[in-house]
């Protein structure tokens, strides 16, 4: 094992922390949680904390020399009520802060800090290419990456911050509800249909992150995306060829979208076309940069 790399996450039990886990043990790294309970968790020790009471067990940060920070409400967990919406930044800025707090108050050998950020910074763009330095859009989803980014401003070590898109498993994330109707014949095309889609292969969201643990260049803000992005009618027909030639396409007008969803209809009609040029020239090699190779390996391996 590599004992001279060890790491501590946070939202470790959480869909990219569980197969990151496993990529990290496989670099021989030492992996531990921060948990909401204390123990062992499939064979990773917990260390207890609590984000809303800015509390954490000091003995955490023994020896640890990376904090990876997924925790987070999740923003397609209910419909945006006011409260509801509140719960997610409340979520992502209390994380943020007790962590800080805990470095600030407690001898460590941390040195760096390697957070979850998101693309829906941008807004719905249309098809503008956006990169790093684009300004941020309108909306909750761009006020809430805003502030969740300036949460992590006063951390005194290097600190990256990795803007993920549509992170594609089977094992949850978006593509379950995406799929589920094309196994049942029907292939939903939301909107116009022309939004585009940056989305990433699960296993590129941990290859960036281990390529940030390894590489002491990487500093700052990085979109997770993949090289390719798609509007989501090619997403959706690219899913229909892999799981279900004979599903009939069936058009979603936005209209209606509104009334079901509100305010979230942002998650899957905003159009974000999203640069991954920062990553890869700071030496960064997909894994899965083409939609339907990613999409094969996901469901045909």
């Amino acid at each position: 094992m590599n004992q001279q790399i060890k790491i501590l996450i946070a939202g470790g039990t959480g869909l990219i922390g569980q197969r990151l886990t496993t990529l990290l043990q496989l670099e021989g790294f030492s992996v531990s949680y921060l948990s909401r309970k204390e123990g062992i968790t499939n064979g990773i020790k917990c260390f207890k904390w609590d984000p809303t009471a800015n509390s954490i067990d000091v003995n955490a940060l023994d020896g640890i020399t990376h904090i990876i920070n997924l925790a987070g409400e999740s923003i397609a967990g209910n419909r945006w009520t006011d409260s509801f919406k509140e719960k997610i930044i409340q979520s992502r800025l209390n994380a943020s802060a007790t962590i800080l707090n805990a470095l600030k108050k407690n001898p460590n050998q941390v040195k760096a800090i390697i957070g979850s950020s998101a693309i829906g910074v941008y807004g719905d763009r249309k098809d503008q290419l956006l990169t790093e330095n684009s300004k941020a859009g309108n909306g909750f989803l761009s006020e809430t990456v805003v502030k969740w980014e300036a949460s992590y401003n006063e951390f005194k070590v290097r600190t990256v911050l990795l803007r993920l898109g549509i992170v594609l498993s089977k094992e949850g994330g978006a593509l379950v509800p995406m799929s589920t109707p094309i196994k049942f014949g029907i292939v939903p095309i939301l909107g116009s249909g022309n939004q585009w889609m940056s989305w990433i292969h699960i296993d590129d969201v941990c290859g960036l992150i281990i390529h940030a643990i390894k590489n002491e260049n990487m500093q700052g803000v990085y979109n997770s995306v993949a090289p390719n992005p798609v509007t989501h009618r090619i997403f959706m027909l690219s899913l229909r060829s892999i799981l279900n030639k004979f599903s009939i396409p069936f058009p979603v007008p936005s209209f209606l979208l509104k009334i079901m969803m509100g305010e979230q209809k942002a998650i899957v009609t905003d159009s974000v076309n999203v640069s991954s040029r920062k990553s890869e020239e700071l030496g960064y090699v997909y894994q899965f940069s083409k939609l339907k190779i990613a999409l094969k390996n996901i469901y045909e391996q």
